[in-house]
């Protein structure tokens, strides 16, 4: 599921991507959490060309802090580089 969430987010199927991450994730999976964040990731978004669906930072930065707890070194760093872009939305912030 995993592999498949990630060709999908890679072709810009963000929705379809979506669903294999959070069927993933059920189990608490720390790379499934991280998929999610990375589907709602606006700079993932951008780097991958999405149109028509927009990032959202604060829904990224809650999913890649629940997959940090569960043990992804990737969310632990892709969530200083979008805390860092987006410091409005960085953990403490509301």
């Amino acid at each position: 599921m995993l592999q498949r969430g990630d060709q999908l987010l890679a072709e810009g199927d963000i929705i379809s991507a979506r669903h294999f991450f959070e069927r993933a994730a059920t189990g608490g999976d720390a790379a499934a959490l991280c998929g999610i964040g990375r589907s709602y990731d606006p700079l993932i978004l951008r780097r991958v060309g999405v149109l028509g669906i927009a990032g959202d930072a604060a829904a990224a930065i809650w999913w890649y802090r629940k997959a940090a707890d569960a043990g992804s070194s990737e969310a632990v760093a892709r969530l200083k580089q979008l805390s860092a872009t987006y410091p409005q939305n960085a953990p403490g912030r509301r």
